[in-house]
Formats: structure tokens, sequence, C-alpha cells
């Protein structure tokens, strides 16, 4: 789906990118940056709530430099929580690494420098002098955002995961004055949040693989091999 390319340099063929290109193509880009910002929104809600902000966690989860440092503080924040057991844990952890795998072809998506209209391959921007190839064919990205559309419910599932270790829900408060670790993992919202993102989690890796490049050098640009998505 992405792999290094050994220089940048897009091959542009003068064409109208609204007119000339496949509208399904179109729509799959703007449904995948779309889709994305909804999942940047709920990661940030996912931030404030181990973080313990309340008033202030916009104003903290936008200072806060990128989506890679954002599942970092996540990261560290599982494993260092001791009311979660290493299911959950477990649960919680595969979830925000696929985030920061999406990540790479999301932003190779939206920063494609697709070259024609018939172009199936295309480079990314330049990083720190380093660039990709995307496949960029229909198929890939209806491919890419399948997976986005189930990780939207997975960290929807998350996030009411985490926020679960803040419940104050009445019911669950001992006699001590705090919340029952018992009483509340047998909650229906403890319950609930956790069937959320298993099912999601496991729908999503259940997906045919995203196409791969034939090659492991390409030179420009390499071809890929793409099948029909299935379900």
């Amino acid at each position: 789906m992405r792999i290094k390319a050994p220089s940048y340099f897009p091959n542009w063929e003068t064409h109208s990118v609204l007119h000339d290109s496949e509208p399904r193509r179109l729509q799959m880009i703007g449904a995948i940056a779309l889709q994305w910002n909804f999942i940047e929104d709920v990661v940030d809600e996912c931030l404030q709530v181990v973080l313990g902000l309340v008033e202030l966690g916009t104003d903290v989860t936008s200072r806060i430099n990128g989506m890679d440092g954002k599942t970092a503080i996540l990261h560290k924040a599982i494993k260092a929580n001791k009311f979660f057991n290493d299911g959950e844990k477990k649960l919680l952890k595969t979830a925000f690494d696929a985030i920061s795998e999406y990540k790479k072809y999301r932003d190779g998506i939206i920063h494609a420098r697709v070259p024609s209209p018939s172009a199936n391959v295309a480079l990314t921007a330049p990083n720190r002098g380093d660039a990709y190839y995307i496949i960029v064919a229909t198929v890939a990205l209806e491919l890419v955002y399948q997976r986005l559309e189930l990780m939207g419910d997975e960290i929807v599932g998350a996030y009411r995961l985490l926020e679960s270790g803040s419940f104050e829900e009445y019911d669950l408060i001992s006699e001590g004055g705090n919340v029952d670790p018992l009483k509340l993992r047998a909650s229906e919202s403890f319950q609930a949040a956790l069937a959320l993102i298993q099912e999601h989690q496991s729908r999503r890796l259940s997906l045919q693989p995203l196409p791969q490049f034939e090659v492991t050098d390409p030179s420009p640009p390499a071809s890929a091999t793409t099948q029909e998505p299935q379900g």
C-alpha cells in the first residue's frame, strides 16, 4: 500500500482534477479525509479522559503536537492503569496501534501527488527528504475507508472503556465513598463499552489485506496488486 520511493519526481500530466478524475476515487478520498477528522476528535477525547482534563481539555489536546504524540501518551496511560486487566489493555493497545498505522495511509492519500487520471500509484509529499509511493487505485481507497469506518466505532468503544474508570454512578459507590471496581466491571456501561471495541476490532482485523507493491524497490512508479473489496 505504501513503500519508500528512491526519489521525488512526480510526472505530472495536464488534466482537470474535478472533471477528468474518476468520481468514485474523489468520493473515497473525501470520505477518508472526513472519517479521519472524526477519529482525531475521539482520540482527543480519550486523551482528555486519561489526563483527567475537564474544562481545559481542548486547550491542552490542541497544543500537543500531532497524532503520534497523543497516541504515545495514551499508550503510557494504558500501561500504567491498574484497573484494566491484560486483555482489556491489549484491546486498547491494538486500537491505538492501528491509528498510528492508518495515519501513514491517510497522510499519503490526502497529500498524494496523483499525476494523471489513470494513475493508480502516486508519490506522497516529501518529508525530511524522503518520499513514498502510495496506491491510490479506487479499490485500495475503498479498503482503507472500510478500516477507518470500523476504526471510528472501535475508538468510540475505547473512549467509553477509558471513561469507565471515572464513572460516578450512584449505585456503584461503596460505603467508603469510592467506586467499587467489581461493581464497575459488572456495570452495563462497562460491559457495553467492552463489547463495542471487541466487535469492531474483530471486524476490522478480519478484513482482507490492503494491496501491496509487487516489488521492493520501485523505480518510478511501481505496479501494485489490487483486489475487489469483499463484504
